[in-house]
Protein backbone atom coordinates (compact mmCIF):
# COMPACT_ATOMS: atom_id res chain seq x y z
CA UNK A 1 0.00 0.00 0.00
CA UNK A 2 2.77 2.44 -1.24
CA UNK A 3 1.17 5.80 -1.82
CA UNK A 4 3.23 8.65 -3.38
CA UNK A 5 2.13 12.00 -3.98
CA UNK A 6 3.93 14.54 -5.71
CA UNK A 7 3.55 18.30 -6.81
CA UNK A 8 5.09 19.76 -9.95
CA UNK A 9 8.35 21.40 -9.29
CA UNK A 10 11.29 23.27 -10.83
CA UNK A 11 14.72 22.54 -9.46
CA UNK A 12 17.12 24.43 -11.68
CA UNK A 13 16.66 27.49 -14.41
CA UNK A 14 14.18 30.69 -14.37
CA UNK A 15 12.23 32.01 -11.68
CA UNK A 16 8.54 32.53 -11.26
CA UNK A 17 5.63 31.33 -11.93
CA UNK A 18 4.74 28.06 -14.45
CA UNK A 19 3.10 29.60 -17.72
CA UNK A 20 -0.18 26.91 -17.54
CA UNK A 21 -1.42 25.67 -14.06
CA UNK A 22 -4.43 23.01 -14.33
CA UNK A 23 -7.67 24.64 -11.55
CA UNK A 24 -6.49 23.99 -8.22
CA UNK A 25 -2.90 22.60 -8.97
CA UNK A 26 0.44 23.37 -7.11
CA UNK A 27 3.42 23.65 -8.02
CA UNK A 28 6.63 24.65 -6.44
CA UNK A 29 9.91 26.81 -7.80
CA UNK A 30 13.16 25.75 -5.58
CA UNK A 31 14.89 28.58 -7.91
CA UNK A 32 13.04 31.53 -6.20
CA UNK A 33 11.36 29.47 -3.00
CA UNK A 34 7.65 30.15 -4.22
CA UNK A 35 4.65 28.01 -3.95
CA UNK A 36 2.09 28.27 -6.77
CA UNK A 37 -1.91 27.76 -7.17
CA UNK A 38 -3.93 27.28 -10.21
CA UNK A 39 -7.04 29.60 -9.51
CA UNK A 40 -10.04 29.42 -11.79
CA UNK A 41 -11.57 27.38 -14.68
CA UNK A 42 -10.34 28.93 -17.70
CA UNK A 43 -10.49 26.56 -20.53
CA UNK A 44 -10.92 23.82 -21.95
CA UNK A 45 -9.62 20.44 -19.45
CA UNK A 46 -10.03 22.86 -16.08
CA UNK A 47 -7.30 25.11 -16.67
CA UNK A 48 -6.51 28.05 -14.28
CA UNK A 49 -7.69 31.24 -15.24
CA UNK A 50 -4.74 33.07 -13.10
CA UNK A 51 -1.61 31.26 -11.53
CA UNK A 52 -1.22 32.90 -7.51
CA UNK A 53 2.08 32.55 -5.51
CA UNK A 54 0.47 31.45 -1.95
CA UNK A 55 3.72 30.24 -0.07
CA UNK A 56 7.74 30.67 0.21
CA UNK A 57 9.97 33.20 1.08
CA UNK A 58 10.00 34.23 -2.32
CA UNK A 59 6.63 35.46 -2.65
CA UNK A 60 5.82 36.67 1.00
CA UNK A 61 7.35 38.87 3.58
CA UNK A 62 9.88 37.15 5.87
CA UNK A 63 11.14 38.19 9.60
CA UNK A 64 14.50 38.90 8.51
CA UNK A 65 16.19 40.37 5.79
CA UNK A 66 15.60 43.29 3.22
CA UNK A 67 13.04 43.08 0.64
CA UNK A 68 10.53 45.88 -1.09
CA UNK A 69 6.53 45.00 -1.19
CA UNK A 70 4.72 45.78 -4.33
CA UNK A 71 0.84 46.69 -4.54
CA UNK A 72 -1.37 48.29 -1.95
CA UNK A 73 -1.09 46.81 1.94
CA UNK A 74 -4.67 47.45 4.26
CA UNK A 75 -2.86 46.76 8.55
CA UNK A 76 -6.03 46.21 10.65
CA UNK A 77 -3.80 46.45 13.19
CA UNK A 78 -1.43 48.60 14.93
CA UNK A 79 1.51 49.33 12.67
CA UNK A 80 4.48 50.35 14.76
CA UNK A 81 7.17 52.34 12.10
CA UNK A 82 11.12 52.46 13.56
CA UNK A 83 13.23 55.88 14.32
CA UNK A 84 14.36 55.17 10.40
CA UNK A 85 10.77 54.37 8.84
CA UNK A 86 10.80 56.85 5.33
CA UNK A 87 7.45 57.59 3.04
CA UNK A 88 6.61 59.52 0.48
CA UNK A 89 6.13 63.17 0.37
CA UNK A 90 2.18 64.05 -0.54
CA UNK A 91 2.05 67.50 -2.35
CA UNK A 92 1.29 70.55 -0.43
CA UNK A 93 -2.09 71.60 0.00
CA UNK A 94 -3.14 67.34 -0.01
CA UNK A 95 -5.93 66.40 2.38
CA UNK A 96 -6.33 62.87 2.43
CA UNK A 97 -5.14 60.18 5.07
CA UNK A 98 -1.87 59.40 3.12
CA UNK A 99 1.18 59.63 5.30
CA UNK A 100 2.80 63.38 6.48
CA UNK A 101 6.12 63.41 6.17
CA UNK A 102 8.62 65.67 7.92
CA UNK A 103 9.10 67.80 4.47
CA UNK A 104 5.49 68.01 4.27
CA UNK A 105 4.44 69.28 7.86
CA UNK A 106 7.28 71.96 7.00
CA UNK A 107 6.11 73.04 3.58
CA UNK A 108 2.08 73.46 5.22
CA UNK A 109 3.12 75.64 7.96
CA UNK A 110 5.54 77.42 5.82
CA UNK A 111 4.13 81.50 5.74
CA UNK A 112 1.26 80.47 7.87
CA UNK A 113 -0.31 82.63 10.39
CA UNK A 114 -3.60 83.48 12.96
CA UNK A 115 -6.95 85.09 11.19
CA UNK A 116 -8.30 88.29 13.24
CA UNK A 117 -12.21 87.50 13.21
CA UNK A 118 -13.49 86.77 16.59
CA UNK A 119 -17.49 87.27 16.46
CA UNK A 120 -19.64 85.88 13.49
CA UNK A 121 -23.47 87.09 13.60
CA UNK A 122 -26.45 86.73 11.48
CA UNK A 123 -29.80 89.14 10.77
CA UNK A 124 -32.81 87.35 9.32
CA UNK A 125 -36.43 89.09 7.84
CA UNK A 126 -38.47 89.44 10.72
CA UNK A 127 -40.75 86.75 9.37
CA UNK A 128 -37.48 84.35 10.19
CA UNK A 129 -36.34 84.05 13.74
CA UNK A 130 -32.52 83.73 14.75
CA UNK A 131 -31.01 81.67 17.74
CA UNK A 132 -27.36 81.09 18.45
CA UNK A 133 -26.20 84.51 17.22
CA UNK A 134 -23.28 85.44 17.58
CA UNK A 135 -20.77 82.67 17.45
CA UNK A 136 -17.61 83.65 19.29
CA UNK A 137 -15.70 80.63 19.56
CA UNK A 138 -17.34 77.42 18.11
CA UNK A 139 -21.45 76.96 17.51
CA UNK A 140 -24.00 76.98 15.29
CA UNK A 141 -26.46 79.63 13.83
CA UNK A 142 -30.46 78.17 13.85
CA UNK A 143 -33.08 80.07 11.52
CA UNK A 144 -36.59 79.23 12.09
CA UNK A 145 -39.69 80.29 10.69
CA UNK A 146 -41.67 83.12 12.84
CA UNK A 147 -45.08 82.96 14.13
CA UNK A 148 -47.63 84.55 11.90
CA UNK A 149 -51.44 85.71 12.11
CA UNK A 150 -53.85 82.92 11.15
CA UNK A 151 -54.64 82.88 7.26
CA UNK A 152 -52.01 85.11 6.16
CA UNK A 153 -50.17 84.06 3.15
CA UNK A 154 -46.29 84.97 2.48
CA UNK A 155 -47.22 87.74 -1.07
CA UNK A 156 -45.89 91.15 -2.70
CA UNK A 157 -47.49 94.41 -1.53
CA UNK A 158 -51.07 95.04 -3.02
CA UNK A 159 -50.93 96.49 -6.75
CA UNK A 160 -47.11 97.58 -6.78
CA UNK A 161 -43.72 96.27 -6.44
CA UNK A 162 -42.26 95.69 -2.80
CA UNK A 163 -40.72 93.63 -0.34
CA UNK A 164 -43.05 90.53 0.58
CA UNK A 165 -44.98 90.69 4.07
CA UNK A 166 -47.26 88.17 5.67
CA UNK A 167 -50.70 89.36 4.92
CA UNK A 168 -54.27 88.62 3.88
CA UNK A 169 -55.55 87.58 0.29
CA UNK A 170 -57.55 90.73 -1.96
CA UNK A 171 -59.50 90.01 -4.67
CA UNK A 172 -56.61 91.19 -7.27
CA UNK A 173 -54.35 88.17 -5.76
CA UNK A 174 -56.73 85.43 -7.30
CA UNK A 175 -56.25 85.04 -11.21
CA UNK A 176 -59.75 84.49 -13.74
CA UNK A 177 -61.26 81.89 -13.11
CA UNK A 178 -64.07 81.41 -16.20
CA UNK A 179 -61.67 78.99 -18.46
CA UNK A 180 -62.56 76.79 -15.43
CA UNK A 181 -66.07 77.85 -14.10
CA UNK A 182 -69.36 79.35 -15.25
CA UNK A 183 -70.04 82.63 -14.09
CA UNK A 184 -73.60 82.41 -12.15
CA UNK A 185 -74.79 85.37 -14.06
CA UNK A 186 -72.78 85.41 -17.48
CA UNK A 187 -73.07 81.56 -18.35
CA UNK A 188 -70.85 79.55 -20.73
CA UNK A 189 -70.10 76.20 -22.37
CA UNK A 190 -69.05 73.48 -20.10
CA UNK A 191 -67.77 70.31 -22.18
CA UNK A 192 -67.31 66.76 -21.04
CA UNK A 193 -70.23 64.80 -19.67
CA UNK A 194 -71.84 66.16 -16.96
CA UNK A 195 -74.75 64.54 -14.13
CA UNK A 196 -76.49 66.48 -12.04
CA UNK A 197 -77.95 64.41 -8.82
CA UNK A 198 -81.32 67.05 -8.51
CA UNK A 199 -83.74 68.23 -10.11
CA UNK A 200 -82.81 70.12 -13.57
CA UNK A 201 -85.44 73.25 -14.68
CA UNK A 202 -84.70 73.92 -18.20
CA UNK A 203 -86.23 77.48 -19.37
CA UNK A 204 -88.87 77.25 -22.25
CA UNK A 205 -85.78 78.52 -24.75
CA UNK A 206 -83.55 75.66 -23.60
CA UNK A 207 -82.54 73.74 -27.02
CA UNK A 208 -80.34 70.21 -27.45
CA UNK A 209 -79.01 68.38 -30.36
CA UNK A 210 -81.96 66.65 -32.15
CA UNK A 211 -80.94 62.96 -32.14
CA UNK A 212 -80.91 60.62 -35.16
CA UNK A 213 -84.26 59.14 -36.44
CA UNK A 214 -85.16 55.86 -34.79
CA UNK A 215 -82.89 56.60 -31.74
CA UNK A 216 -83.75 54.29 -29.23
CA UNK A 217 -81.70 55.76 -25.96
CA UNK A 218 -82.03 58.44 -22.77
CA UNK A 219 -81.30 61.15 -25.01
CA UNK A 220 -83.42 64.05 -25.20
CA UNK A 221 -85.69 64.29 -27.69
CA UNK A 222 -86.49 67.55 -29.12
CA UNK A 223 -89.33 68.60 -31.32
CA UNK A 224 -87.67 68.21 -34.73
CA UNK A 225 -87.02 64.50 -33.33
CA UNK A 226 -90.61 63.96 -32.33
CA UNK A 227 -91.66 65.79 -35.89
CA UNK A 228 -88.91 63.29 -38.03
CA UNK A 229 -90.91 60.12 -36.42
CA UNK A 230 -94.02 60.30 -39.12
CA UNK A 231 -97.58 59.20 -37.83
CA UNK A 232 -100.06 56.97 -37.94
CA UNK A 233 -102.31 56.72 -41.54
CA UNK A 234 -103.57 53.04 -41.38
CA UNK A 235 -104.77 50.84 -39.29
CA UNK A 236 -102.94 47.19 -40.05
CA UNK A 237 -105.73 44.66 -41.23
CA UNK A 238 -104.24 41.28 -42.34
CA UNK A 239 -100.79 39.76 -41.09
CA UNK A 240 -99.37 36.44 -42.94
CA UNK A 241 -96.33 34.72 -42.22
CA UNK A 242 -94.27 32.73 -45.07
CA UNK A 243 -91.35 30.35 -44.07
CA UNK A 244 -88.58 28.16 -45.95
CA UNK A 245 -90.40 24.93 -47.40
CA UNK A 246 -88.43 22.82 -44.90
CA UNK A 247 -91.09 24.90 -42.05
CA UNK A 248 -94.86 24.52 -42.44
CA UNK A 249 -96.96 27.71 -41.21
CA UNK A 250 -100.74 27.50 -39.66
CA UNK A 251 -102.67 29.99 -38.62
CA UNK A 252 -101.56 32.45 -41.50
CA UNK A 253 -102.99 34.67 -42.17
CA UNK A 254 -104.28 36.73 -39.10
CA UNK A 255 -107.38 39.28 -39.93
CA UNK A 256 -108.34 40.23 -36.37
CA UNK A 257 -105.82 38.36 -33.53
CA UNK A 258 -104.50 34.77 -33.71
CA UNK A 259 -101.28 32.68 -33.22
CA UNK A 260 -98.93 32.35 -36.96
CA UNK A 261 -97.20 28.65 -36.19
CA UNK A 262 -94.19 27.17 -37.45
CA UNK A 263 -93.49 23.34 -37.66
CA UNK A 264 -90.48 21.57 -39.10
CA UNK A 265 -91.58 19.63 -42.50
CA UNK A 266 -91.35 15.63 -42.80
CA UNK A 267 -87.73 14.99 -44.31
CA UNK A 268 -86.07 12.12 -46.25
CA UNK A 269 -84.23 9.48 -43.73
CA UNK A 270 -80.92 10.74 -43.03
CA UNK A 271 -80.47 14.24 -44.35
CA UNK A 272 -79.13 17.23 -42.23
CA UNK A 273 -79.66 20.26 -42.72
CA UNK A 274 -76.05 22.03 -44.61
CA UNK A 275 -74.92 24.54 -46.51
CA UNK A 276 -74.46 23.52 -50.46
CA UNK A 277 -71.30 21.10 -50.98
CA UNK A 278 -68.07 23.44 -51.87
CA UNK A 279 -70.36 26.99 -52.56
CA UNK A 280 -71.92 29.46 -50.22
CA UNK A 281 -75.94 29.30 -50.50
CA UNK A 282 -79.11 28.81 -48.45
CA UNK A 283 -78.90 25.29 -46.29
CA UNK A 284 -81.35 22.92 -47.29
CA UNK A 285 -82.05 18.94 -46.31
CA UNK A 286 -79.54 16.71 -48.15
CA UNK A 287 -77.30 13.71 -47.33
CA UNK A 288 -73.67 14.72 -46.16
CA UNK A 289 -70.49 13.97 -48.47
CA UNK A 290 -66.90 14.06 -47.43
CA UNK A 291 -66.29 17.59 -47.48
CA UNK A 292 -68.99 18.23 -44.04
CA UNK A 293 -66.88 15.93 -42.23
CA UNK A 294 -64.25 17.41 -39.82
CA UNK A 295 -60.88 15.39 -39.02
CA UNK A 296 -61.93 12.95 -36.94
CA UNK A 297 -59.90 10.73 -34.11
CA UNK A 298 -58.54 7.54 -36.49
CA UNK A 299 -55.16 7.01 -37.15
CA UNK A 300 -54.36 8.31 -40.62
CA UNK A 301 -51.81 6.81 -43.30
CA UNK A 302 -49.93 9.78 -43.63
CA UNK A 303 -49.10 9.75 -39.95
CA UNK A 304 -50.32 10.84 -36.63
CA UNK A 305 -50.97 10.17 -32.65
CA UNK A 306 -52.36 7.62 -31.17
CA UNK A 307 -53.03 9.33 -27.57
CA UNK A 308 -54.42 5.84 -26.21
CA UNK A 309 -52.28 2.62 -25.27
CA UNK A 310 -51.31 0.49 -27.96
CA UNK A 311 -50.07 -3.27 -27.92
CA UNK A 312 -47.89 -5.02 -31.08
CA UNK A 313 -47.86 -8.52 -31.08
CA UNK A 314 -45.36 -8.30 -34.21
CA UNK A 315 -42.00 -6.81 -34.53
CA UNK A 316 -41.95 -3.02 -34.88
CA UNK A 317 -39.47 -1.54 -37.24
CA UNK A 318 -38.82 2.27 -37.71
CA UNK A 319 -37.21 3.98 -40.25
CA UNK A 320 -37.66 7.86 -40.10
CA UNK A 321 -34.51 9.89 -38.92
CA UNK A 322 -35.44 10.36 -34.83
CA UNK A 323 -37.44 8.37 -32.52
CA UNK A 324 -39.30 10.18 -29.83
CA UNK A 325 -40.28 8.02 -26.70
CA UNK A 326 -41.92 10.33 -24.01
CA UNK A 327 -42.48 7.86 -21.30
CA UNK A 328 -42.05 7.76 -17.33
CA UNK A 329 -40.73 3.85 -17.28
CA UNK A 330 -39.30 1.93 -20.04
CA UNK A 331 -38.75 -2.09 -19.35
CA UNK A 332 -36.82 -4.19 -21.33
CA UNK A 333 -37.19 -7.94 -21.49
CA UNK A 334 -33.34 -8.12 -23.62
CA UNK A 335 -30.43 -7.83 -21.74
CA UNK A 336 -28.41 -6.25 -24.06
CA UNK A 337 -28.71 -3.31 -26.31
CA UNK A 338 -26.63 -2.39 -28.82
CA UNK A 339 -25.65 1.27 -30.30
CA UNK A 340 -24.24 2.23 -33.29
CA UNK A 341 -25.56 -0.62 -35.17
CA UNK A 342 -24.38 0.56 -38.78
CA UNK A 343 -23.54 -1.33 -41.76
CA UNK A 344 -20.09 -0.64 -41.16
CA UNK A 345 -19.18 0.44 -37.20
CA UNK A 346 -15.64 1.79 -36.61
CA UNK A 347 -14.40 3.87 -34.13
CA UNK A 348 -15.32 6.70 -36.14
CA UNK A 349 -19.30 5.97 -36.36
CA UNK A 350 -18.96 5.00 -33.03
CA UNK A 351 -17.38 8.78 -31.66
CA UNK A 352 -19.90 10.60 -29.17
CA UNK A 353 -22.14 7.53 -28.73
CA UNK A 354 -23.68 7.00 -25.39
CA UNK A 355 -26.60 8.19 -23.02
CA UNK A 356 -27.98 11.28 -22.70
CA UNK A 357 -29.92 12.34 -19.67
CA UNK A 358 -31.47 15.39 -19.99
CA UNK A 359 -31.78 18.14 -17.15
CA UNK A 360 -30.63 21.76 -16.62
CA UNK A 361 -27.44 20.71 -18.09
CA UNK A 362 -27.19 17.20 -20.04
CA UNK A 363 -25.47 14.57 -18.24
CA UNK A 364 -23.75 12.43 -20.63
CA UNK A 365 -21.78 8.63 -20.48
CA UNK A 366 -20.39 8.64 -24.29
CA UNK A 367 -17.15 7.21 -26.14
CA UNK A 368 -14.95 9.73 -27.02
CA UNK A 369 -12.82 8.31 -30.48
CA UNK A 370 -10.10 11.21 -29.61
CA UNK A 371 -9.35 9.62 -26.21
CA UNK A 372 -10.12 5.84 -26.99
CA UNK A 373 -12.29 6.18 -23.74
CA UNK A 374 -15.97 6.62 -22.29
CA UNK A 375 -16.17 9.94 -20.57
CA UNK A 376 -18.71 10.64 -18.37
CA UNK A 377 -20.31 14.62 -17.64
CA UNK A 378 -21.12 13.72 -13.86
CA UNK A 379 -19.27 12.36 -10.52
CA UNK A 380 -19.78 8.55 -10.10
CA UNK A 381 -20.73 7.63 -6.41
CA UNK A 382 -20.71 4.61 -5.36
CA UNK A 383 -22.74 2.82 -3.20
CA UNK A 384 -20.62 1.72 0.06
CA UNK A 385 -18.53 -0.97 0.16
CA UNK A 386 -17.92 -0.66 -3.42
CA UNK A 387 -14.74 0.24 -5.31
CA UNK A 388 -12.71 1.26 -8.41
CA UNK A 389 -10.42 -1.48 -10.12
CA UNK A 390 -8.09 -1.14 -12.61
CA UNK A 391 -7.27 -4.48 -14.13
CA UNK A 392 -8.41 -6.49 -11.63
CA UNK A 393 -6.95 -4.37 -8.69
CA UNK A 394 -8.92 -1.62 -6.22
CA UNK A 395 -7.59 1.36 -6.30
CA UNK A 396 -9.93 3.56 -4.92
CA UNK A 397 -12.42 2.91 -2.36
CA UNK A 398 -14.08 4.74 0.38
CA UNK A 399 -11.90 4.25 2.60
CA UNK A 400 -8.61 3.67 0.85
CA UNK A 401 -6.01 4.92 -2.81
CA UNK A 402 -3.89 1.74 -2.94
CA UNK A 403 -1.25 1.35 -5.50
CA UNK A 404 -1.24 4.50 -6.73
CA UNK A 405 1.42 7.00 -7.40
CA UNK A 406 0.58 10.16 -8.39
CA UNK A 407 3.39 12.45 -9.49
CA UNK A 408 2.86 16.67 -10.64
CA UNK A 409 6.38 16.65 -13.29
CA UNK A 410 8.26 19.57 -13.81
CA UNK A 411 7.67 23.20 -15.51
Amino acid sequence: MANTLRIKRRASGGTGAPSTLANAELAFNEVDNTLYYGKGTGGAGGSATTIEAIAGSGAFVSLTGTQTISGAKTFSGTVALGSSATATTPTTGDNTTKVATTAFVQAAMSGAGLGTVTSVALTAPSFISVSGSPITTAGTIALSLASQTANQVFAAPNGSNGTPTFRSLVAADIPSLTSTYLGLSTGGTVSGATTFSGTVALGSSATATTPTVGDNTTKVATTAFVQSQGFLTAAVTSVGLSLPSFITVSGSPVTTSGTLTGTLASQNANHVFVAPNGSTGAPTFRTLVAADIPSLPYLSTSGGTVSGNLTLTGDLTVNGTTTTVNSTTIDVADKNITLGNVASPTDVTADGGGITLRGSTNKTLAWIDATDAWTSSEHFNLASGKAFYVGGTMVLSGTALDNVTVDGGTF
